[in-house]
Formats: structure tokens, sequence, C-alpha cells
């Protein structure tokens, strides 16, 4: 067990196992077949755990998304970023397609034996698919309509229909999601127990990795000639060089909103992206996926539950690629010259194609490519004679394109979610910046009275001194009359002029004072977050720690409860934001976060407070700014508690 957990998260170790089984294709089919039927054990397997799991994480997604300000706008532009995914893909396969030209350098062999594939598949007769139950004619209209929106839940649940199912879970979750927390407390434990449980069966099955890298491997070459595969290398090449390139694209995105080093993004996606490239499913690598960008990517729980398995079924980024590049290849190989209007049309085409394919199995899926071959008047048979057979070995690069699609998605989402943790100001994460004063009204109208206040000290100094030397002449001038009275005079005018010295002195230090910083510098080296199994009676929790800047709005927030924290913050923000900023994170049950000092800053503080959502009423509030070091946060099942980390 444990030599086959370590094999299935090893890059090299599952590449071997598909050497090993492309070898045995060719050479001993028989052994082939036992690891083939092993595959298909494993794929029933995830699909058995994998469909309830989505509908489950739906569920979670879904309530916790509807709890965030304005949940229409963040699902409409849910909908709306991935559907420019998808197009963006297939824009992309389209340009580098059409430069490339896939399909129209093939040798003469290769053009013959392609030709006799799709004669075959030509001259193989009618074959009759019954599309409705016992005669009962179904519309153009009522087709899609039963697909998308299905009349019994429990059927499509037994058929396994990912589109109706999904769509069911959505519904429900809507209505899951509008009910109290003390209406649905019940049912959401019993859900995460369910929700725990299939994760794990699916984690015991992935295991099968190897396995089933080894037999999709030899299934593939012992049902496939050499000489087929070799002609349809062209279309392979293009195919993964561009799933490649667009794949590149995604990490690169979500390296970037993530702020986290490029190497730990790759390490953390290691294990979805395997489970996608070698299980030949969408599903199977759900609950990775959701582990990786929530509890270790630090993206919101709420948002990546709700894409994820939405996304599994409806961002279809890889067969967009998939159908864009068919099409180019059977224009190339009949020699059809493409216009600007075909090439608009492979476009349209393939986008239609990618979500009306939505829910499809596999092999379904190719009969797809045959909307955007009718578009261009070009032979559908083309389509299920050439890419059938080598659709299994497509499966999987068009799976890991739909994998990073969706975490990008997922990144781009999540990036300005309140939710969300807030990057720190670049003056405090930059270690050497020029020191700035920053003024405010009132430090401006003090500095302005202290200056109006000394410029009359300084006028009011040199007429005393005036008056002083027109004394001392008028005296020097008489010098035996009031002597006695210029010596009281003369004495009376030094304590005057040292007592305006005072005065102004006074005056400057306070405008000096005015001038500096004041408050608690935060110096924290580290802040931990760490959400105990049973934390917020199993509900994820969020937190926020607040970084108030001046005495006044210390005193607005300190009245503050946690719920009317998070109900207030976004318009505190706005309306004051020099006077306070915060971070935010969503801790689930068992997470820990670990934030570095540089994403906190050293900032000057009237104080520093930390927020805590739980679902149990109290001020759910602490206030931190006098700690130092490596702070830790624990949060518990109805309260939490923060203190420095003991050396």
């Amino acid at each position: 067990m444990a030599f086959l957990t370590r094999m299935s998260h090893s890059l090299l170790a599952l590449l071997l196992c598909m050497a090993a089984g492309a070898v045995a294709g060719v050479y001993a089919p028989a052994l082939g077949d036992v690891a083939y039927t092993a595959a298909q054990v494993y794929l029933a397997i995830v699909s058995m755990a994998a469909i309830p799991l989505l509908v489950v994480a739906t569920f979670f997604g879904l309530r916790q998304t509807m709890g965030l300000p304005f949940p229409g706008r963040r699902i409409a532009m849910i909908a709306g970023l991935a559907l420019l995914l998808v197009v963006s893909c297939a824009a992309t396969g389209l340009a580098l397609g059409w430069v490339n030209a896939p399909g129209a350098h093939l040798d003469a062999e290769a053009r013959e034996h392609l030709g006799e594939l799709v004669q075959r598949a030509g001259d193989g007769g009618d074959i009759e698919m019954r599309l409705h139950d016992n005669g009962m004619q179904a519309t153009p209209i009522e087709r899609p309509r039963a697909t998308v929106v299905p009349d019994n839940f429990f059927r499509v649940l037994a058929e396994g229909r990912s589109l109706g199912i999904l769509s069911c879970a959505l519904l429900f979750g809507l209505a899951f999601a509008a009910l109290a927390r003390t209406q649905h407390a019940a049912l959401n434990h019993m859900f995460e127990g369910i929700y725990r449980t299939l994760e794990l069966i699916i984690a015991r099955a992935n295991i099968l990795l190897p396995v089933v890298a080894f037999g999709m491997s030899a299934h593939v070459l012992s049902q496939t000639d050499a000489l087929t595969i070799r002609a349809m290398s062209g279309f392979l090449l293009h195919f993964v060089v561009l799933v490649a390139l667009l794949g590149a694209l995604a990490i690169a995105v979500i390296h970037r909103r993530g702020n986290q080093p490029l190497a730990e993004v790759l390490q953390h996606l290691k294990t979805p992206m395997l489970v996608s490239l070698m299980s030949s499913s969408t599903t199977a690598s759900i609950p990775h996926t959701i582990e990786t960008m929530s509890a270790r990517l630090g993206f919101s729980r709420g948002i990546v539950e709700l894409v994820v398995p939405t996304a599994s079924v409806f961002l279809r980024a890889g067969s967009a690629l998939y159908y864009v590049l068919a099409a180019l290849f059977v224009a190339n190989l009949y020699d059809r010259t493409l216009s600007a209007a075909d090439i608009g049309m492979i476009g349209t085409g393939a986008t239609i194609a990618a979500f009306a394919s939505a829910g499809n199995s596999s092999l379904t899926n190719v009969g797809y490519a045959g909307i955007v071959l009718s578009m261009l008047q070009l032979p559908i048979e083309a389509a299920l004679a050439l890419f059938l057979a080598i659709d299994l070995i497509c499966e999987g690069p068009r799976n890991l394109l739909t994998l990073l699609a969706t975490c990008a998605l997922i990144s781009m989402v999540s990036a300005g979610l309140p939710s969300e943790r807030v990057a720190a100001p670049a003056a405090e994460i930059k270690p050497a910046q020029p020191l700035r004063f920053v003024f405010a009204r009132g430090h401006v109208a003090l500095l302005a009275g202290c200056s109006v206040l000394a410029s009359v000290l300084i006028l009011l100094m040199g007429i005393a001194v005036g008056v002083r030397q027109a004394q001392s002449a008028v005296t020097y001038a008489s010098p035996r009359r009031g002597e006695h009275r210029n010596f009281a005079m003369n004495r009376t005018k030094k304590l005057l002029i040292k007592r305006m010295a005072a005065l102004l002195l006074i005056v400057q230090l306070a405008a000096c004072g005015s001038l500096f910083p004041k408050g608690t510098r935060v110096s924290w080296n580290e802040l931990t977050l760490s959400a105990a199994p049973g934390a917020n009676q199993n509900s994820p929790v969020a937190v926020d720690v607040v970084m108030v800047l001046d005495d006044a709005m210390l005193a607005r927030v300190t009245e503050l409860t946690a719920a009317k924290w998070f109900g207030a913050r976004a318009d505190l923000q706005k309306t004051f934001p020099q006077s306070l900023s915060y971070l935010s994170w969503e801790l689930v049950p068992g997470q820990t976060i670990r934030v570095p000092a540089s994403a906190i800053g050293s900032p000057r503080v009237s104080a520093v407070l930390v927020f805590a959502n739980y679902t149990t009423p109290g001020a759910n509030r602490i206030r931190v700014e006098d700690l130092k070091g490596s702070i830790v946060a624990r949060f518990d099942a109805q309260s939490f508690d923060v203190s420095a980390a003991s050396r």
C-alpha cells in the first residue's frame, strides 16, 4: 500500500508505468487486458464516489458563497470568466493551429491509411440509436430541457448523468443556503460526514493510478495499430504542446494571484494534475483540487467548493481546444482552404460543441466534433473514424487543461473577495523605502497654528529687543537719571524674553511631535492560524486581523462584535481608508495557515484586533497589539485565543 501511494504521487513512476504498459500492449496483450480491467474497476469506484461528492461539495460551496456580500454578482462573475476561459482556449488553439496547419504535411502513406479508415467508417452502414423512450418523440427543445433540468433526480443519479445531477444540486444548494444556520445544523453535520467519507474513498482509489496508467497504455497500444498512431502523430503533437502552453499560462496566473513561490505552487498542484492526467475522469481529482486550492494555496474554501465540482462539468476548456484542432486537422486532410468566415465558424462551433458535450462520456464527446465539421460541410465520419482511435491518448491532456483552467478561474475570482487576505501595502512589504510624512487635516491645522504663533512670538521678541536698545540709548545719554528704574525695566524685559523663548520651544516641540508617527509598532515574526477539527461547531470560520491606525477609529471598532464587524468592514474600509486596514482568511476545521511577516508588515498602530466569525453569540474579538514574535491563534469549537509562541 505504501509503495503504491508513493508511486501514485510520482510523475516519473507513472511515466514508467505507461511505458511498461505500451510494451505489454504490443507484446503481451493478455496482460494489458487484465490491467485494463483493473483500470475500469478504478473508474467505477471513482464515479460511484465522485457523483455524490459533486452534489455535497456544491451544497457547501453555495452555502458559503451565498453568505458573502453580493452573491449574485459573484456567481455571474464566475460564469462570465468561465465562458471567457473556454473561448480563449478555443481562440488560442485556432490561431496557433491555423499557423502550424496540423494534417497538412502528411506523407502519402499516412494519407492513404487515414483515407482507408474514413472509407471503412463510411461503408459500415447506418447505425440506429434510440434517443427517446418507447416511441415518444422528443422535440428539439424538450431534449436539452430534459438533460439540463430533469424531472426525476433519482433517475439521473442512477444513470450517472452529471449535467442533470449538477443542475439538481445547484437548485437544492440554493434552497439549502437560504435556510438559517439553526435550521440546517443537523443536515450540515450529516453532509460533512458524507463529504469526508467520499474524499477518503477517492483518495484510497487513487492509489491504483500506476495500475490505471499501465492498463490504459496497454489497452491503447493493443487496440490501435502503430500506423494509425503515426499518421495521427501531428495532431497529437499539436494538441499536447498547446495543452502544455495553456497550462503553463494557467499556472502563471495561479502563481501571480496566490502570491506564493512558483515551486510551491507546482508542488501543491502536482497531485491533482497527476490524477487528472492519468485517471481519464474529470471528477477523480475533485477532492485533491479542493484541498490544494483552499488549504494549501489559501483561496476561499467556499468559492473553491462551488467552482471545482461545477467546472468539472461545465468548464470545457480542454474540449474546446480539442474540437478546434480536430476541425483544422480534418480540413487540412481534405485540402480545404479556410477563409476568415471558416475560421470564425470553427471557433464558434468548437465553443458550442464544448458546452454541448458537458456531462457526456469521453467516447460520446468525439461525436460532438461533428458539430464543427458539419458547419464546414466536411464528412462527420472522419471524426468518428480518426479520433475514436486516439481519444484515450487525448483524454488525459484534455482533463489536465480543464483542471488548470478551473484553478486559474478560482484564483481570478478569489482575488477581489472580502474573504480573501488583503495584500499588505507596498511600503510595508519592501524592506527599504524612503521616509514619508502623511498629514491629516488636523495635522495641517495644528502646524499652521503653531507657525502663526511662532511668528507672533518672534515679532514680540523683536519689539522687546528694539525697546531695550532704545532704552539703553536713553540711559547712556542720561546716566544719572532713573538708574534704578532702568535696572528694573531691564530685569523685567530679560524675564519676558526668557518666558517667550521657553514658550516658543514648547510650541516647536509640540509641532514636531505631531509630525512623527505614534502608536505601537507591530513586531510579528509569523502568524499561525490553527483551527481544531471541530472548530466553529465543525463549520468554516472567517478570521480578520484588523490594524486600527488612530484612536478615533479604535473607539468605533472596539464597540463592534465579530458579527457586526464582518457586516460593516467593507463600508468602514471605504469610508476611512487611512484609519484602518485588515487581512482576512477562511479556515475549515483541521486547517492550519502560516502567514509570513512580509504579508503582515510592521506598521505603527493604535491597536490590533482579531475577529472570528463564530456561529455562537459573543464578542469573538481579541486585542493583540502588545504581542511580539511568533503569534499563534487557535480556534476551537466555540471560542478562540491568541498568544505568542513560547521559545
